[in-house]
């Protein structure tokens, strides 16, 4: 969804990325008469206010799709292709230049899920949902609206993940959609690009009881309101269908 939202204070960065839980895009808008003419270009069918200049997108994206969280189905075998490579090093600032690079692979058929997939792990197709997402937002915000810069500046894009690993992908697949690396290893490519994140004990982008300890009270309130039960039954039938496709058990 696409709304205003109020500045408490001018922001420096242009893009918030926070890859977390839920989906939306809030676009801040301060009053620029003088460059209301520039940003009458339309994205999606919305058009800026006159009168007014982008000053700051926040996206808040969930992950990719992810293999399930616990075992489904015994026949079914899981195979997954993506490859994780990374090193650790103690450098404040880290180049990729005459450095070596570990891969991260899971044994097969020893995991929790028959194959060679962890649980819980992004897929295939949740690192390209993710980076058409980048590229849609690409072509919107650097193509269309100019607003973001050709090449990726890390002081205009700030970048938060929980710490889970399909999250921290999610967040470099659709950074890599909305800024592709250069392969002719030109100065402007941001080589390194940091994500934040937190104990999970400590996050705040997740429903998290020790930050919110009416959290799991409301929750049950929220569940026995007639609102709630007539949703459930509501989708019954699915969840029934999921059940015996799936041999698991949903609430």
């Amino acid at each position: 969804s696409l709304a205003s939202c109020p500045l408490p204070m001018r922001l420096r960065l242009s893009l918030l990325l926070l890859a977390a839980v839920a989906c939306t895009l809030c676009v801040a808008l301060t009053p620029s008469p003088a460059l209301a003419a520039r940003h009458a270009k339309t994205s999606h069918g919305r058009r800026v206010p006159a009168g007014f200049d982008l000053a700051l997108v926040q996206v808040v994206m969930r992950h990719g799709d992810r293999t399930p969280l616990t075992a489904i189905r015994d026949e079914l075998t899981w195979t997954c292709e993506l490859a994780q490579l990374g090193t650790t090093s103690a450098q404040e600032t880290l180049t990729l230049v005459e450095r070596r690079l570990y891969r991260k692979v899971y044994l097969p058929d020893v995991q929790v899920l028959p194959g060679n997939c962890a649980t819980g792990h992004l897929t295939s197709i949740g690192a390209k949902m993710q980076h058409d997402l980048g590229a849609r937002m690409r072509s919107v915000y650097v193509d269309q609206m100019h607003f973001l810069p050709a090449t990726l500046n890390s002081s205009l894009i700030y970048v938060r993940s929980t710490d889970l690993q399909r999250t921290q992908e999610s967040a470099e697949n659709h950074i890599n959609g909305l800024y592709p690396p250069m392969t002719d290893n030109s100065p402007d490519d941001l080589r390194v690009v940091p994500i934040e994140t937190t104990d999970l004990a400590r996050e705040t982008m997740l429903a998290n009881p020790t930050y919110c300890p009416a959290l799991l009270a409301r929750s049950k309130v929220l569940s026995q309101t007639p609102e709630f039960q007539q949703h459930v039954q509501q989708i019954k039938p699915i969840t029934d269908g999921l059940n015996q496709l799936w041999n698991v058990s949903l609430p």
